[in-house]
């Protein structure tokens, strides 16, 4: 497996619906390590009862993948230019989570100790309206 780096991991979410805007930081402990094309971070948020969600991010050139569990579970693709449906699982019940990537970024540096990811999409569950969402993920090795 490959090295395992211990990382500071800021997560960034600015969503948007109908004029309002609504951001959320989260800064966290996590890993990151890459294998062959594939970038991986990890890492663990706790929200204000302390419960506690796993994140797991596979990045790689065609999409991103977003796995979360903990008091929800989902799995959420990112394709470029792409809608993906995937289930969303919160203790209320499922939900049907629509996602439509409109842009993908991701950069790294030389020596694999830092890197952002941002992606902006539209994202509806059931039958809310579209909610427009851009997530910007930084990491720097500690």
């Amino acid at each position: 497996m490959a090295e395992q780096k211990q990382v500071n991991v800021k997560v960034t979410s600015m969503i948007s619906e109908s004029g309002h805007k609504e951001t959320i930081e989260v800064e966290e402990q996590g890993r990151y390590y890459q294998k062959g094309d594939t970038h991986i971070l990890i890492f663990d948020e706790k929200d204000d009862e302390d419960n506690v969600t796993h994140n797991f991010f596979t990045i790689n050139e065609e999409k991103v993948v977003l796995k979360r569990s903990g008091q929800m579970r989902m799995n959420q693709m990112f394709r470029l230019g792409q809608t993906t449906e995937n289930p969303y699982q919160h203790p209320y019940g499922t939900m049907l989570m629509k996602t439509k990537t409109k842009q993908l970024q991701f950069d790294t540096s030389e020596d694999q100790t830092k890197g952002q990811l941002q992606i902006d999409y539209e994202l509806s569950l059931s039958e809310q309206p579209v909610r427009q969402h851009r997530l910007t993920i930084t990491y720097e090795e500690v």
